[in-house]
């Protein structure tokens, strides 16, 4: 039926405030800005992110919606984790989870407290 998933969304209490964690912690750039939405681009532009004010939304109430998609490390999984802590993120384990022999996988909260999961080589 669906051969691929084009967008995840992520609804945001403030958009500013989510806006800015994903391009300034996350490194997503701002490829349009509409105010109460805002779309966002990876580096390797394989996903693409749309924030929306919770505002928005018609007929749910803002706590209805959560969600938690992968991110690919660019390097050692701990790294990531590491760098993520250093910027003030709520990082949920205390080491990376060991998947198999290479790949360890850790999670995050960004600021309405979506869960990412982030995945790389040990």
């Amino acid at each position: 039926m669906f051969k691929s998933v084009s967008c995840v969304a992520v609804y945001a209490t403030d958009i500013d405030r989510s806006r800015d964690f994903y391009t300034g912690t996350l490194g997503f750039r701002v490829a349009a800005d509409l105010g109460g939405l805002c779309f966002l681009k990876s580096a390797s532009g394989a996903i693409d992110v749309y924030l929306e004010s919770v505002g928005n939304r018609s007929g749910a109430a803002a706590d209805s919606a959560r969600l938690g998609f992968f991110l690919t490390s660019e390097g050692p999984v701990q790294a990531a984790m590491d760098r993520l802590r250093g910027m003030g993120v709520r990082v949920l384990e205390d080491s990376p989870v060991r998947v198999d022999d290479h790949t360890g996988c850790f999670r995050f909260a960004d600021p309405d407290g979506n869960l990412i999961d982030v995945s790389g080589l040990m």
